[in-house]
């Protein structure tokens, strides 16, 4: 059975699995969702959000899992964890703030400035949608925008706690990079994935398979765009979707 990944193809955390299994080389069927639409998909199979990977014996419903099932099947030069514990240590410290910081914070930046816009947010993730699915878009999103601003505290007070967020942490791994190539040893891992596919949101990197690039925002949301990409974390990500991204 070829494995079949749950997305809604525009979702950060759903990038950072599928450039998980892109770089591993594994062979997978994507089945990507509207938000809102998506549920009906999960539950059958056991989950309720997205990613999920379904395989022939497990169903994994976290992207962290995904990542873990992807590095078991790469190839040794393709691993995304160390095999040194202390490095190892520190992929797994720069994913938690990622996945549980970050990702959260660009998510509700990325609705706050987007989602009252219905046809402003469809022109920066068309490129992952169905026809079907760009025509049904607006509507989809006018039933459901109550339940996102709800659901992710979508608003003012929301925003700048999101943007105090995104620079803090952008700052900090900046930091940790310093003048080296990768967030963590001498290579590509899990760390820099994850980092790069969270911080997606706020950096439109034109190798994105699912985004517009930064082009398609305006205003404010521009102004926090072109911020984060002159950040040294920022250009550490956009360097990673260049030379790596682009690469699977």
């Amino acid at each position: 059975m070829t494995p079949r990944l749950l997305t809604i193809p525009f979702s950060h955390y759903c990038e950072k699995a599928r450039w998980a299994l892109d770089w591993a080389g594994v062979d997978y069927v994507e089945d990507g969702y509207l938000p809102g639409l998506h549920f009906s998909a999960t539950k059958r199979v056991g989950g309720s959000s997205v990613p999920v990977l379904v395989t022939s014996d497990r169903v994994l419903s976290d992207s962290a899992q995904i990542v873990a099932y992807a590095d078991d099947a790469a190839p040794r030069a393709r691993k995304l964890y160390p095999d040194d514990p202390e490095e190892r240590r520190q992929v797994a410290e720069i994913e938690a703030i990622s996945n549980d910081k970050m990702g959260v914070a660009t998510r509700v930046l990325a609705y706050h400035y987007m989602l009252g816009t219905p046809s402003r947010l469809l022109d920066a993730v068309r490129p992952g949608l169905t026809p079907w699915q760009a025509r049904s878009f607006g509507v989809v999103m006018r039933l459901i925008r109550p339940l996102i601003r709800k659901r992710y505290r979508v608003g003012e007070a929301g925003a700048t706690w999101a943007l105090e967020t995104v620079r803090r942490t952008f700052h900090d791994l900046g930091e940790r990079l310093g003048p080296r190539e990768w967030l963590v040893g001498d290579h590509l891992t899990a760390a820099d994935i994850t980092f790069a596919s969270l911080a997606s949101l706020v950096l439109a990197p034109a190798e994105h398979p699912k985004l517009t690039t930064v082009e398609a925002a305006d205003g404010a949301w521009r102004a926090i765009l072109d911020e984060m990409r002159a950040t040294p974390a920022g250009k550490h990500a956009l360097r990673v979707y260049r030379d790596a991204r682009a690469r699977v």
